[in-house]
């Protein structure tokens, strides 16, 4: 497809059709086209990738999907991550391999060439692998199929919704890729290249990873009850976490002590590398054994984006949705004069994540926890990490503040914006059927309504069907028209920044109109 006047765009409905897009998203092309000159848009154009957001999950509405059919889009999804992370870790260490290999030499004064500082590589030590062997892939399916048997038989919050915010995450991706690629003439060659507009984002596999699996996970062993009733009820796991975020931290728990059980031991090797005790067992010098405790760290930083972003998804929380706002004005309208707050922001919110990261470590194994305290990276190490990713967020910046390093300002803003870009996204990735085609935010609309009605009838919620359709008016001003718009501000959607806020006052404006007759018909069931 060339961007000219008379643009066409294959659908994918049809992989031989062609039809002309309307007069609206042509001339948004055309302006577009105008900036970065001449391009040659492929499938994963601005369009095809819009399209694709806008019909995510379109093909379960008539048939709903089988578990196995649901397990194995998941499996298929984080294979992909996996191997992005993998390849990634292959080619760092590849590095180090050629480094170590070319040691320079140096002439003694009798002009004998002496090697200086060569470092000791044991013979059996091999690059890490670019790709899931056999049990590794196993091991993933494994890890899957019992993650889908841990969500309960809920009408919302069940494993298809899990699998409906991960595609919507993976898709959310696509459409910055895209994005990054109409605004520079192409797309980026390798996931670790510095993309300042996207603050990083789409370039970290760890953190690419970290949001697929926090979403497939952020709803694990959900009872299809508020948090409130959990509360109420006193729950055990309202009282084993102290009454915050209930649900999302008891999904976290649960999810990591699940991957870190002993059978899952490949997998793990495959997401974050060797472990710290076979890594030691080498001898390198001083900057190869900073590289490697940077890969180390990965893990850890892992362990924090998927901390981060579950707890984001609490917008039932007073105190959690205070504190994703403030992150967020601070981080987007970040002013001279407001650096300190953002520094003491991150400062402050680094000590909170790793406190909860920790009590949610306390239940788990052992066995796969042991180099936990010391894979965080350490002040010290940061310009070192800088200049080996180029890009801030790869020193699990998003995370993470040194107050005493020069050029405060800029790098705490900077990561603060990483950190609530994230948060944004698995925000939107959670009620992305809002902000997409109307049959879409129907089918789950119904959904909720079930469920809720199902927990008052079992007296574990309130009856809100008497408010149903003036409360989703509500939701969508209050709550997803506001996202929608942070969608846009943040500025990493490009001329696609729009695309949300559009849907989801499509989907409003028709409820307005037709709202009213779909509860009649819903209650009357």
């Amino acid at each position: 497809m060339l961007l000219a006047d008379n643009t066409m765009v294959k659908l994918k409905s049809n992989a031989n059709e062609y039809v002309p897009l309307t007069a609206s998203k042509r001339r948004k092309f055309q302006v577009q086209a105008q900036h970065v000159g001449p391009v040659t848009v492929k499938r994963n154009d601005l369009f095809v990738a819009s399209h694709q957001w806008e019909e995510i999950g379109v093909e379960d509405i008539l048939t709903s999907p089988t578990n196995e059919q649901l397990i194995l889009r998941n499996f298929t999804l984080l294979e992909k991550y996996i191997t992005q992370v993998m390849k990634w870790r292959a080619n760092k260490t590849g590095r180090i391999y050629s480094e170590t290999n070319s040691e320079p030499l140096h002439h003694n004064r009798k002009n004998r060439k002496i090697e200086v500082n060569s470092p000791t590589i044991t013979p059996n030590l091999q690059p890490p692998s670019s790709h899931l062997d056999e049990q590794a892939r196993y091991e993933l399916l494994n890890f899957v199929r019992i993650i889908a048997s841990m969500y309960n038989d809920v009408h919302y919050h069940k494993f298809e919704h899990a699998t409906h915010v991960a595609e919507s995450t993976d898709t959310i991706f696509s459409l910055i890729t895209a994005a990054y690629a109409s605004s520079t003439g192409s797309s980026p060659a390798h996931p670790t290249i510095p993309h300042s507009s996207a603050y990083g984002v789409t370039f970290d596999p760890i953190v690419l990873l970290a949001m697929i699996f926090g979403a497939l996970v952020h709803d694990v062993e959900h009872q299809g009850v508020s948090n409130k009733q959990l509360v109420h009820e006193t729950d055990p796991i309202a009282l084993k976490y102290d009454n915050l975020s209930v649900a999302e931290n008891n999904s976290i728990a649960v999810s990591f002590v699940l991957l870190n059980e002993d059978r899952f031991r490949k997998l793990r090797e495959c997401m974050f590398g060797s472990s710290s005790s076979s890594l030691k067992s080498y001898k390198y010098n001083e900057n190869h054994l900073t590289f490697l405790k940077v890969m180390e760290a990965d893990e850890c930083r892992f362990r924090q984006v998927v901390v981060n972003i579950i707890s984001a998804t609490d917008i039932a929380s007073t105190d959690q949705v205070k504190a994703v706002q403030s992150r967020w004005e601070s981080a987007f309208g970040c002013e001279p004069h407001q650096h300190e707050k953002c520094a003491r922001i991150i400062h402050d919110e680094c000590a909170i994540h790793n406190k909860i990261s920790s009590t949610s470590s306390q239940i788990e194994s052992k066995a796969t926890n042991t180099y936990m305290n010391s894979c965080c990276i350490k002040p010290q190490d940061s310009s070192i990490i800088r200049s080996i990713d180029n890009a801030s967020v790869c020193n699990g910046a998003a995370f993470q503040c040194n107050l005493n390093k020069s050029g405060l300002c800029r790098a705490c803003c900077a990561n603060l914006r990483t950190a609530s870009t994230l948060e944004l996204i698995i925000q939107a990735a959670d009620v992305s059927h809002t902000m997409q085609i109307w049959s879409i935010f129907l089918k789950w609309n119904k959904l909720l309504l079930d469920e809720l009605r199902d927990a008052n009838k079992s007296n574990r919620g309130p009856d809100c069907t008497g408010n149903w359709f003036q409360g989703q008016i509500d939701f969508f001003d209050g709550y997803i028209l506001p996202l929608a718009r942070r969608l846009e501000q943040c500025k990493i959607f490009g001329v696609l920044g729009s695309l949300f806020y559009e849907n989801a006052m499509s989907n409003r404006s028709r409820w307005v109109e037709e709202g009213r007759t779909i509860c009649h018909s819903i209650l009357s069931r």
